[in-house]
């Protein structure tokens, strides 16, 4: 999306290069729909909540990246719905902005944009080119939410163009420099109607939401609830068997008095014959 802005400072060049503090964050403009939000959402904080304490990359959704004075001299900016900085020093550290002489020249690695009727073109256009020439983004999606179309490509180095990536045996999107891919999945987070686009790891599973995690931990705690239960309930079945065992020794034992005495008794009695 390109950003409305007036300029804050001289149009000529300055001196210096402006700061984040000095700039737009994002393009002050609203989602298309509350989907496309949600959707936006969903493919940052799942990120975030896998990358735990990890520091070395940096996400963000709709936030403005600057990456040529010549760009902010023209107020022509870009903030992607959604992308991924790899190989980033303090990389958890909020940003209000993506300043690339800030971050020693550093672009994104990956970006998604969801896309829709009145940003498709921009998209798949001069913004696409934009990704391809001058950010040479090495890998690009295109996620349509009410269709759950998801389109990827690959930069090719050579021509500075965009090859379609072609799906893998369960029809993800490989994102190779982060080793997941991309998938929809049927599944309903966020109050998202399903199906919705995920981070999809080696095995399969998509990437969970702290809500889904939670539930996984609470499923477990479950399972082991009743686990300790059916071992209570066994020990309580050993140790009535015990109590058997024990009554059973004991009138063993009161029949074994009872026959020594008898024994006793006889042998008394065969002495005095």
């Amino acid at each position: 999306m390109l950003v409305a802005m007036e300029q804050a400072f001289d149009p000529e060049f300055p001196a210096l290069p402006p700061t984040a503090a000095e700039l737009p964050h994002d393009d002050g403009e609203p989602m298309e729909s509350e989907r496309h939000y949600e959707q936006m959402h969903l493919l940052t904080n799942t990120l975030k909540y896998w990358l735990g304490p990890r520091d070395d990359w940096h996400v963000a959704g709709n936030r403005a990246v600057y990456f040529s004075l010549e760009q902010v001299k023209n107020a022509d900016f870009r903030a992607p719905d959604v992308f991924v900085a790899l190989d980033v020093p303090d990389g958890r550290r909020e940003r209000l902005s993506w300043v690339v002489w800030e971050e020693g020249g550093r672009l994104p690695n990956v970006v998604v944009e969801i896309i829709s009727r009145s940003t498709e073109r921009e998209d798949r256009g001069r913004k696409k080119d934009i990704y391809a020439r001058v950010w040479r983004l090495p890998e690009y999606f295109l996620f349509e939410p009410f269709s759950a179309t998801l389109e990827g490509w690959d930069l090719d180095p050579l021509t500075l163009t965009y090859v379609p990536k072609q799906p893998d045996a369960r029809g993800d999107l490989p994102v190779r420099q982060m080793n997941m891919a991309l998938g929809v999945r049927a599944l309903e987070v966020y109050g998202l109607p399903p199906p919705s686009l995920r981070w999809i790891l080696p095995d399969g599973t998509p990437l969970p939401t702290t809500e889904e995690t939670l539930g996984a931990v609470e499923g477990a705690l479950r399972t082991t609830e009743g686990a300790l239960r059916n071992t209570e309930g066994a020990l309580r079945n050993t140790e009535g068997a015990l109590r058997n065992t024990e009554g059973a020794l004991r009138n063993t034992e009161g029949a074994l008095q009872a026959a020594e005495a008898e024994i006793a008794r006889l042998r008394a009695e065969l002495a005095r014959r």
